[in-house]
């Protein structure tokens, strides 16, 4: 007779948990505010016996009753456990919870919450969450100034007559306290405002702002600089310092032109 062939028992492949993984519900937290913990256990192996040891950060503290997916909490060892077998394919979810940090504690602390991994075959695997801990304060972004546009009445190339008011037009309604005029070389002046234009108003903008420099008698055919040094809107937008040249009358009467530095 022909023997019966003994069947060969195919070798059960070893357990392999490498695709198991640990997340937290936040990645940055304040004070006293809560993290949630999930491990997720997966064998994509043969069969194993497992166990797992998830020690709570000491920064945290675990909230009792919220150990779910067959866990329990040790006291002793502050830790989350859970063991039993998984077949190939099998997948375990354990959640459980924490209070928050309690201050005080540094700027942007880091706390990692680690999960150990056994099967009984291969090395431990270490799967961890990690979450920030009282973040530095976000700064306010401060606002960049936009600029003020300022037009004046003087012409390049036509003389100043030696009392003739300069008028300056502001593209919006100005801090006037805040302009900051002078001439070169130096002479007497006061501003007199007439206020926005209603003009401008009606274009759809806040209205022009106008100021009108009454001087003292300048000198005849004399260079001069207008300079204005500073100011700001009512809208925080604030005027790029300036310098207008001019020339007086006189120098097209015959007179000498007087260049002052």
């Amino acid at each position: 007779p022909t023997p019966t062939p003994t069947p060969t028992e195919t070798p059960m492949p070893p357990p392999n948990l490498s695709p198991s993984y640990k997340v937290a519900d936040k990645a940055v937290v304040e004070y006293f505010q809560g993290v949630t913990y999930t491990v997720v256990l997966r064998n994509v192996g043969g069969t194993a016996r497992v166990w797992m040891t998830d020690t709570v950060p000491s920064l945290l503290a675990y909230v009792p009753g919220s150990a779910t997916g067959g866990a329990t909490y040790d006291a002793g060892l502050n830790a989350i456990l859970w063991s039993g077998d998984l077949t190939p394919g099998q997948v375990v979810t354990v959640t459980f919870r924490t209070s928050g940090p309690v201050p005080p504690i540094p700027h942007d602390t880091v706390i990692v919450n680690t999960a150990v991994i056994h099967d009984g075959v291969n090395r431990p695997l270490e799967r961890s969450a990690v979450v920030v801990a009282n973040p530095w304060p976000t700064p306010t972004p401060t606002a960049t100034p936009h600029v003020v546009t300022v037009t004046t009445s003087l012409v390049p190339g036509r003389p100043v007559g030696l009392q003739e008011p300069i008028l300056l037009t502001f593209s919006e309604p100005m801090e006037r306290e805040s302009v900051a005029l002078r001439f070169e070389p130096e002479v007497g002046f006061a501003l007199q405002w007439e206020g926005p234009r209603a003009s401008a108003r009606q274009a759809g903008g806040g209205g022009t702002d106008v100021a009108t420099i009454v001087h003292d008698p300048f000198r005849p055919a004399t260079a001069y600089r207008l300079i204005l040094e500073e100011g700001r809107s009512q809208a925080g937008g604030q005027v790029a310092p300036t310098a207008w040249p001019f020339l007086t009358e006189g120098a097209r009467l015959g007179l000498p032109l007087i260049l002052i530095k």
